[in-house]
């Protein structure tokens, strides 16, 4: 199998006249076929048939789709039909990364994709060798074999945070990886002149060439939990992308938060793509991240780097700490505006974290201010109410025909008898309209528009009025 680069000749003229960027077709079409896709109309917003510019030798099972996905995520790329109406052909990418100079922008073009086609080379190869089979046979089979390629740091963010996190770090420095980070980021460190390397995994589950391999230290399954429990401090950086869930612990990432901070010495620097839910003051992360870290960078939305990902995903970088948090924070927001925050204080919406989103939670704010707050009790054992007219409210939203609401019950009528009950509750004696109130409430509405899509947290119950 090959895979193949050509560019039109009026384009590359256009392209030398400053008129055009770089662009190319990137895809297994052979020579003698471009004619005939030219006939069926796939190139024919084109005048002449593109001239080869190079062409590579790769696994059989590689389709220009892997390469697509790669290109993509690499600097200064960008496919033709997502920018451009009059593109038609999915097969054709723009590169601009800035350089003047038009030869050796087109050198870095095609260096660029000679990148990418070697390195999904070298995985098919490798993925095959350990599981004997490619992994377009897999892909759909089992998602997890392919969590080493898929969901490794994109180059774009790995450059982002060498630039602003770790372009002052000596190259002798000793730095850790964490999972699911570890077969990009080592490849990308490596590169940049890091040499003392070390990821939290086995190395026969990194899918790497081997001579890369032999460069990075590696910690086998059977010593890893060994590893977090002695606490020892002995990394000068750390950086990773963990696991954000496991089985149904949602926080499961909090835990690689607090295992950075044990493995890195004091006032080291912890670079951790993550939910951004640390700008919650109630959430663990938030209560984990400023308990063993002075918080140098907050960045509340990185979710660009990870397409499809409904989580949404953030990005910090701090110094280890033996006491905690002390000050504010920079952060950036989703907009690029840069604000200065206490960690403390509940002002960053996280379904809008922008100053919009702020300005909005801080009219919300006064609105409740100006009125009383309902006195909400949260439900458990020791709580059970013994007014017969209680008011209970789910922990999770409801919604009817794309409208949220609290979802109330009198207590006493017990319309859920089969249910867990998980929520908080309210004394009253005319529950009948407390309950409508809550279920027409527009506040329910604001809320849900400017924090987490799923459960009421706690802290929410302060910001519904009274009826």
């Amino acid at each position: 199998m090959k895979i193949y680069v050509h560019s039109p000749r009026e384009w590359m003229e256009l392209y030398k006249l400053g008129l055009r960027v770089f662009g190319c077709f990137v895809g297994y079409t052979e020579k003698e076929y471009l004619e005939e896709r030219w006939d069926d109309g796939d190139y024919s917003h084109l005048i002449e048939i593109p001239n080869l510019l190079d062409e590579f030798d790769v696994h059989d099972e590689i389709t220009d789709h892997w390469i697509h996905d790669e290109l993509v995520n690499e600097g200064g790329w960008q496919q033709y039909l997502k920018v451009d109406d009059r593109a038609r052909s999915s097969d054709f990418f723009l590169f601009n990364d800035g350089t003047e100079d038009k030869e050796e922008e087109q050198r870095n073009a095609l260096e660029s994709i000679r990148k990418v086609v070697k390195r999904v080379d070298q995985y098919f190869r490798e993925y095959e060798l350990k599981y004997k089979e490619s992994p377009a046979r897999t892909r759909r089979k089992e998602k997890r074999r392919l969590e080493d390629y898929h969901r490794r740091i994109k180059p774009v963010l790995l450059d982002f945070i060498f630039e602003n996190c770790l372009h002052q770090s000596s190259k002798d420095d000793k730095i850790s990886i964490l999972r699911d980070a570890k077969g990009r980021a080592s490849e990308y460190l490596l590169e940049k002149g890091f040499s003392n390397i070390t990821t939290d995994e086995d190395k026969e589950s990194v899918a790497l060439p081997s001579v890369t391999k032999n460069q990075i230290n590696f910690i086998d399954k059977q010593t890893r939990d060994k590893w977090y429990m002695t606490k020892n401090r002995f990394y000068d950086s750390t950086i990773g992308n963990p696991p954000y869930q496991k089985g149904k612990n949602s926080d499961y990432y909090v835990e690689h938060i607090k295992n950075a901070a044990e493995i890195t010495k004091i006032g080291g620097r912890v670079v951790l793509v993550t939910p951004n839910k640390w700008i919650l003051p109630h959430s663990n992360a938030s209560k984990t991240l400023f308990r063993y870290y002075q918080v140098q960078k907050l960045w509340v939305d990185v979710n660009e780097h990870f397409k499809g990902i409904g989580t949404q995903i953030g990005m910090f970088s701090a110094n280890v700490s033996a006491v905690p948090h002390e000050g504010l924070v920079e952060v950036e927001l989703a907009d690029k505006s840069i604000i200065q925050w206490d960690p403390r204080e509940l002002v960053i919406p996280p379904k809008m974290p922008t100053s919009e989103g702020i300005d909005l939670f801080k009219e919300y704010r006064i609105l409740k201010d100006e009125g009383k707050t309902l006195n909400f009790t949260r439900w458990s054992k020791k709580t059970i109410p013994s007014h017969e007219n209680y008011v209970f409210v789910w922990r999770q939203w409801k919604s009817f025909q794309g409208v949220p609401y609290f979802d109330a019950e009198v207590g006493h009528k017990n319309q859920y008898p089969n249910k867990i009950r998980d929520g908080s509750y309210i004394l009253t004696d005319n529950p009948d309209a407390m309950c409508e109130y809550l279920r027409t409430t527009v506040y329910a509405q604001k809320l849900y528009n400017l924090f987490d899509g799923m459960n009421i947290y706690p802290f929410m119950w302060d910001y519904i009025p009274d009826a």
